[in-house]
């Protein structure tokens, strides 16, 4: 069952639905990973995107987005959360010593991973 089919059955948000499986610890398939479900979901974006006003309401839409400063603000404050964390950026794990030595290494035009080797760091090799 997905989060969309749940939410129905119950009468609540999608939202809602999501939270209160956290709160059991169930996990929803994944329904845009359904053959049948992406092929409908396709069809329904070309139909909508073959609609000139909903395309460049759209367009405005996203152009808004980006220039809007609240959200450039959100946007970089995610990435600089997810960059400090070693599970999404290996590099963050590691010592002040360990990443001068690496910087130091990539200067000199090792790759990534030799970097990492040589500074005694294999178990950050993805």
């Amino acid at each position: 069952m997905s989060a969309a089919e749940a939410a129905e059955a119950r009468g609540v948000s999608i939202w809602a639905a999501r939270e209160a499986t956290k709160r059991h610890g169930v996990k929803f398939r994944d329904a845009r990973k359904d053959p049948e479900f992406a092929a409908a979901n396709a069809e329904r974006m070309k139909r909508r995107y073959a609609d000139p006003e909903f395309a460049a309401a759209n367009a405005e839409r996203l152009r808004k987005m980006s220039h809007d400063p609240q959200i450039a603000a959100a946007r970089a404050k995610a990435m600089r959360r997810l960059h400090r964390d070693p599970a999404f950026n290996p590099l963050a794990a590691l010592t002040a010593e360990e990443r001068a030595d690496y910087d130091l290494m990539k200067r000199n035009k090792l790759t990534r991973n030799e970097a990492l080797t040589a500074i005694g760091r294999k178990d950050l090799i993805r």
